[in-house]
């Protein structure tokens, strides 16, 4: 495997970029764009931004319907070069492929309690790996999607897509993934994908 070119030990927030991916059907959600759906009065994604913004030098969100109502909310819109709501991958590779930054760190738009250290542990745990890739694991499981990724590994993505792998555990299973610990917030990865839980989560405390 291609090893990092850069050092990831002087990574600051100027170099990375975060991406939003709000690319899903919303099924669960009742075919709901779950980015838009409001808890406490404010849009899931923009809650994410709000955590996200402060860790990185740029932000984009990656989404394929409701392109209009996101940028009313000032987010700067990519949407997945391949067709049919391929699921995480194709907003990885998007968002790999639409960035100006070497590090892509990036988070899923209802999970509006991601830690406010996300890319410090993230950058800090990427020197680890020897392909240039990191995950939140949150002491009990790897959150996929919560990842900073060099973009040296956009055609790799590409060819998991063409070989009709769709999700992010498949394609990173034959690469060297380093864990960014996050054992201590394991609660601020909760992930909000039916209207039960929303109903639960506009209860906590943001």
């Amino acid at each position: 495997m291609k090893q990092k070119a850069i050092e990831t030990g002087e990574l600051g927030r100027e170099q990375l970029t975060g991406v939003i991916l709000a690319g899903g059907r919303g099924l669960r959600m009742g075919g709901q764009d779950k980015g838009l759906v409001s808890l406490q009065g404010k849009p899931l994604a923009v809650h994410v931004r709000d955590r996200l913004a402060p860790q990185v030098g740029s932000l984009l969100l990656n989404a394929n319907r409701s392109i209009q109502a996101y940028s009313e909310l000032g987010f700067e819109v990519v949407s997945d070069q391949v067709e049919g709501f391929e699921g995480p991958l194709a907003g990885i590779l998007t968002g790999l492929s639409s960035t100006s930054t070497d590090w892509v760190l990036f988070s899923a738009c209802d999970t509006p309690w991601i830690p406010a250290d996300l890319a410090e542990r993230l950058v800090e745990a990427v020197s680890g790996s020897r392909d240039g890739i990191a995950v939140a694991h949150d002491g009990e499981r790897m959150q996929w999607l919560s990842c900073l990724v060099h973009k040296d590994l956009q055609s790799g993505v590409a060819e998991a897509l063409a070989g009709d792998i769709r999700s992010i555990k498949g394609w990173l299973s034959p690469l060297d993934v380093a864990q960014a610990d996050f054992s201590d917030q394991t609660a601020a990865f909760a992930n909000l994908n039916s209207h039960e839980e929303l109903v639960q989560a506009a209860a906590r405390q943001l």
